[in-house]
């Protein structure tokens, strides 16, 4: 992951702004809550470190369970029935993922927004992760999927906050 640059005032307002309407918006709010919040670069090989609340599996994941991005990538890839399936508000929508998947495909764009913030947050969440994804699991899956994790893909941009100085 690299930084872009941290937020400024006027640039956390708009993108409050934008994102008020949004049924899901607290998730947003409260990664934006933190010190500093930073525009960043991901990368294919960040889909290892980055993880999500949710996998193929329909039952509740304890937090020391969440995969990486690139592990629900890659089981999705070997059984793409999941694409058919639609799960509870919340946890992974193969469904969803597979519109997305289908807008990324045509279009050929990249996600436009999604929020990480720091595992630690989080206590007991999986050691393997970094990060963990506020908002944008369904947007981030798609993407892996759609371009196969190319290399060449990447980085695609977000936002990411922590309470760490210089975000690290």
């Amino acid at each position: 992951m690299e930084i872009i640059g941290e937020l400024r005032q006027t640039q956390l307002d708009e993108l409050l702004s934008e994102v008020a309407g949004l049924h899901d918006r607290w998730h947003i709010e409260e990664s934006l809550c933190k010190r500093h919040r930073y525009r960043v670069q991901i990368y294919d090989a960040d889909f290892d470190t980055i993880l999500i609340n949710s996998s193929m599996q329909e039952r509740d994941l304890d937090l020391s369970e969440y995969p990486p991005l690139r592990e629900v990538i890659d089981s999705i890839a070997k059984e793409a029935a999941f694409l058919s399936k639609e799960n509870r508000f919340g946890k992974l929508n193969g469904i969803r993922v597979r519109t997305l998947y289908t807008e990324f495909v045509v279009s050929g764009g990249k996600p436009r927004q999604f929020f990480i913030v720091d595992r630690d947050f989080y206590p007991g969440m999986n050691p393997r992760g970094l990060f963990y994804v506020r908002d944008g699991m369904h947007r981030l899956v798609a993407y892996g999927l759609a371009t196969q994790m190319n290399r060449n893909a990447f980085p695609i941009t977000g936002y990411y906050s922590t309470n760490k100085e210089n975000g690290t």
